[in-house]
């Protein structure tokens, strides 16, 4: 059985509908959709295209270096900080 990445739960998982005086409407919680690791991956990959020297096209390697920075980022949310 593969075992896939944690994938951060839903990248926005609440949808507000608000009143202008700020009042709540409704809410809907969502769960499908785009995971966070998929919202991290396509930031990642859009500033590795930004580099002139990638923006000649799509390369194999890109999507999967995406990724795995985008699991870097996740883990990277449950590890506590140090602070200095």
């Amino acid at each position: 059985m593969t075992k896939f990445p944690d994938d951060g739960g839903p990248a926005f998982p609440m949808a507000v509908a608000a009143k202008p005086d700020g009042d709540t409407v409704s809410s809907h919680s969502y769960g499908v959709g785009m995971s966070l690791r998929d919202w991290f991956a396509s930031h990642v990959l859009a500033g590795m295209l930004a580099k002139p020297s990638n923006a000649d096209g799509m390369h194999d390697s890109y999507a999967e270096d995406a990724y795995r920075y985008a699991d870097e980022m996740i883990r990277a949310r449950v590890i506590p900080h140090s602070t200095k």
